[in-house]
Parts: C-alpha cells; sequence; structure tokens
C-alpha cells in the first residue's frame, strides 16, 4: 500500500532512511491502547535500562534525552531531536529480553497535542552495549505506525502496540521530524515483555487516493471555482481573516488566502458543488507559490454525499469515505505543495476533507481545495520504487584498472589469488573467461592474449575498445565496486 516509501533514499541521502527500504512495506504495528497509564513490567524502567537518541534540542533542557523513561508524563518531562533530518529515540535494556509491545505519546497529560503527527518506524538489535553509535545495519524493523489525527483520534496521548516477540537488546523508534520548528516530542517511551490487552477497535484502513501531479496549477473544469459551489469547514481560525474558510476557493494560492480550522480536535472542509455531478479527481495544498510547507503533514481523508444541500452541519452519517492521502514529508517530497489526486469516479453533491489538525498551534492549512469532474494525468510515478541503477561499465581484463591490458594486470590477480594480495575492485574486470569464478584460467586467458595471440577476455573485451556492462548471458554477476578507467 505505501509504495510511496520507497522514494525516502532519494529525497532524504542519508544512512538513517533504512527503515523505507526500496520496494518494501513495513508490517503495521497493533494499536491496542489509547491513554492508559504506565505498566508495571515496563523495561525501560528496569535497572540498567538507559535511554538514546541521535541528539536533543539544544538549549532546551526539558527535551533532553533523560526524558524518555524518567517515569514522567508531560511537555516538561520529554524529548525532541535537534537535527533537521529524521532522527531517532531508544531504550537499551542493560541485557537480553523478549519484547512484545511499547508505548510512547506526545503528552499523557493532555496539555499539548502538537508535535505528534506523521509516520513511526519501530527497529530492535540484540548486540551487545546498544546506543546512539550503533550502526543502521545492526538494526532490524518491527514495523510502522502512523499518527494521522483521524486514527487515532486523540493523537498525543499515550498510544500502546503490539507485535510478534523479538529478542532485543533496545529498541528504537525512528520519528517524523526533529528540531526546534517541527520536532518530534515523546514523553515517555515504555517498552513491555508481555503484549497489552487490546482495548480500542483497530482503524479502518481506507484506499489510497492516486497521486497524479505534485505543484502544477487551476485546470480550467475546477468545479470549485464554478457558479453556485461554495466552501464550508466544522470552523476557521478564530481572529485570523486571512485563515476564512473563504480562502478555500476564492483561485488565489498562498498563505494569505488559506483556511485553518479553529478547534483543536481533527476538522474538516470541504466543497458544495451547487448541484449533483460526478467527481473524480482534487487538488489540494498548503502554499503552492512554495513560501510555507509547515502545517500540512499527516493523513487526510476524503468523503462524498449526495444529499440536497449539503454544508457543514451536514451529518456525519450522510458522508462516504472515498479514500485516504497520506503526506508524510517523505513522499511525496515536497509536502507543502499543490497535490492532485485521482479516485474512482462517484455523483456527488459535495466533497469533504478530514484534516489531521485544526488549532492556531498545529492547524492544518489549506490554501485551495479544488475539485474535478475528470482524472488528472498522472505524472512519472513519484512515489514508487526508485529505478534501478545502471549496470557497472567496465574493461574485462583491465584487473589493475590503468587503462590498458598487460602483464601486470595477470599479476595482480594471481597475486589475489594465491599470494594474499589485495581484491580486486572490480571482480567482473577480473572474470577474464566470464565464468562467473575467479580462478587461475583467468589469468591464463590475459597471458594467452598477450603473448601468445589466442582469443581475448570476454565481452565487453579489453582496452582499448569501449567500456561496456557484463552481458545479460553471462553465468553470474561478480559485481564491480568501481572501475575508474571507464
Amino acid at each position: 500500500m505505501r509504495a510511496r516509501d520507497a522514494l525516502v533514499y532519494a529525497v532524504l541521502g542519508t544512512s538513517l532512511v533504512a527503515p523505507w527500504a526500496p520496494g518494501r512495506a513495513l508490517a503495521q504495528l497493533t494499536l491496542v491502547e489509547e491513554g492508559g497509564w504506565f505498566g508495571d513490567d515496563d523495561l525501560a524502567l528496569g535497572q540498567g535500562a538507559f535511554p538514546f537518541a541521535l541528539d536533543s534540542l539544544t538549549g532546551f533542557p526539558i527535551h533532553d534525552v533523560a526524558g524518555l523513561n524518567d517515569g514522567i508524563y508531560g511537555n516538561l518531562n520529554s524529548w525532541i531531536g535537534d537535527s533537521g533530518a529524521p532522527g531517532f529515540a531508544g531504550i537499551a535494556f542493560g541485557g537480553r529480553f523478549t519484547v512484545r509491545s511499547i508505548a510512547f505519546g506526545r503528552d499523557n497529560t493532555g496539555q499539548y497535542a502538537d508535535r505528534c503527527l506523521g509516520r513511526y518506524v519501530l527497529q530492535y538489535t540484540a548486540v551487545d552495549s546498544p546506543n546512539e553509535l550503533t550502526p543502521d545495519g545492526d538494526w532490524t524493523e518491527v514495523g510502522e505506525l502512523w499518527n494521522d489525527g483521524i486514527c487515532p483520534g486523540l493523537p498525543a496521548l499515550r498510544h500502546r502496540y503490539d507485535f510478534p516477540p523479538v529478542e532485543a537488546t533496545a529498541i528504537r523508534l525512528i520519528v517524523p521530524g526533529t528540531g526546534l520548528a517541527e520536532g518530534t516530542c515523546i514523553d515517555e517511551l515504555e517498552v513491555y515483555g508481555e503484549a497489552g490487552a487490546v482495548l480500542t477497535e483497530p482503524c479502518e484502513d481506507l484506499p489510497d487516493l492516486e497521486l497524479a501531479e505534485e505543484g502544477g496549477w487551476f485546470a480550467e473544469d475546477d468545479l470549485a471555482l464554478a457558479p453556485g459551489a461554495f466552501p464550508f469547514a466544522l470552523d476557521s481560525l478564530a481572529g485570523f481573516p486571512i485563515h476564512d474558510v473563504a480562502g478555500l476557493n476564492d483561485g488565489v494560492y498562498g498563505n494569505l488566502n488559506s483556511w485553518i480550522g479553529n478547534t483543536g480536535a481533527p476538522g474538516f472542509a470541504g466543497i458544495a458543488l451547487g448541484g449533483r455531478l460526478t467527481v473524480q479527481s482534487i487538488a489540494f495544498g498548503r502554499d503552492n507559490t512554495g513560501q510555507y510547507a509547515d502545517r500540512s503533514l499527516g493523513r487526510y481523508v476524503l468523503q462524498s454525499t449526495a444529499v440536497d444541500s449539503p454544508s457543514e452541519l451536514t451529518p456525519d452519517g450522510d458522508w462516504v469515505d472515498i479514500g485516504e492521502a497520506r503526506n508524510d514529508g517523505i513522499c511525496p517530497p515536497l509536502p507543502g505543495l499543490r497535490h492532485r489526486y485521482n479516485f474512482a469516479p462517484v455523483e456527488a453533491t459535495a466533497i469533504r476533507l478530514l484534516v489531521p489538525a485544526t488549532g492556531i498551534g498545529g492547524g492544518t492549512c489549506i490554501d485551495e481545495l479544488e475539485v474535478y469532474g475528470e482524472a488528472g494525468p498522472v505524472q512519472a510515478d513519484m512515489c514508487g520504487p526508485p529505478p534501478p541503477p545502471p549496470d557497472p561499465v567496465f574493461h574485462r581484463g583491465d584487473v589493475d584498472q590503468n587503462g590498458q591490458l598487460q602483464l601486470t594486470d595477470a599479476i595482480a590477480l594471481l597475486s589475489f589469488l594465491f599470494l594474499g594480495g589485495g581484491e580486486p575492485r572490480c571482480l567482473e574486470a577480473a572474470d577474464a573467461d566470464d565464468n562467473g569464478l575467479l580462478q587461475l584460467t583467468d589469468a591464463i586467458r590475459i597471458l594467452a592474449y598477450l603473448f601468445l595471440g589466442m582469443a581475448p577476455p570476454a565481452a565487453p573485451g579489453p582496452p582499448p575498445g569501449p567500456c561496456g556492462p557484463d552481458p545479460a548471458e553471462s553465468p553470474a554477476a561478480l559485481g564491480c565496486g568501481s572501475f575508474e578507467s571507464c
């Protein structure tokens, strides 16, 4: 479902993105509790346990890593990371334990509800003495969870999640963001050896809306700008006329003509179409001018209704879910811009978008909510697996990579095979007969060509001919780490 995660390698360019490996969706952690309190068997509070993190917010001691397991809920004893890229926080147990449940939240006292939305990835390690310096390769993904402000309904509170048991010396949680402006806040990170009893209903998983376009502009057939169409919302941010509901379809992109809801709970904004029409595409964004990118992350749920005279007062039971779009800052990679989504056509008198958050502290902002009767043309897949890297090119037989086929190439190979010499940087280049093995026969092939006029090394051939990749019919791919002379 979430092939969008595959682009994170290209977007972030950092080793911390290992949890979002290309082409692989992660298992979903099972939500079992919202709210609640510490369990008696919290391993994070056990003897020898200690917290660690990539870093902590500079200049804010109330958000130091020690807040992760000090046994105190609340903002004054919480952790926020310092670096701008997604970071992590974890608990080392002081030994090897069976782990099958975690719990965490932004502020379980209920005072603060910001800095909690987004995608979290849970990992574990079984190495001795784990800490923030344990290499990424020593961590194994357990699964992922989404905190989107729609489900679970109180995103800032403590939530407990279960997963299949693992043997671990530590766990760490990859968080959606760090830094002063948008840093994820965790007041406690709890770890349990036993699964928690399921106390809440699981969240409904809706179909993905098809991402068709990032950026772009109004199309001429925008139904939200047609005569008779009008915007509505649960409410608008009190005291900020630039964020009134009228900004949803005034035909102007930008922060000064945008909508933010007023209530602290997740809200909604919509467009009544002035009649019953076929709808199969919407577009919306935080600020398509590119000036602002905050107030855009989270899960959005699109709904439609076919009742007469729809408005903000139309009961929830008259709305039908169409699908969901998740904006996580990883894919689509420019979360503040306009994004167009396609879906199966529906007959509707209005659509509405359930947004992740409202209110002055962190309310979702929408500069325009566009509606279309035709699907938009799909751009190149922005959220699928990245294209595979091109096959390396090399000269067969040029073992030392000096751009010539010489006696030194055979000597370098023989030294590796029989004298403990360095491994060739391009194994394919050293496999002169292309049989998938590095053997004495490869050195013989080079020498026979140089001094006896026999067949040259196999395709793509030796210098000075053109460089090329390993042929598709080769029996094995030995790999080519680098080849500097091509």
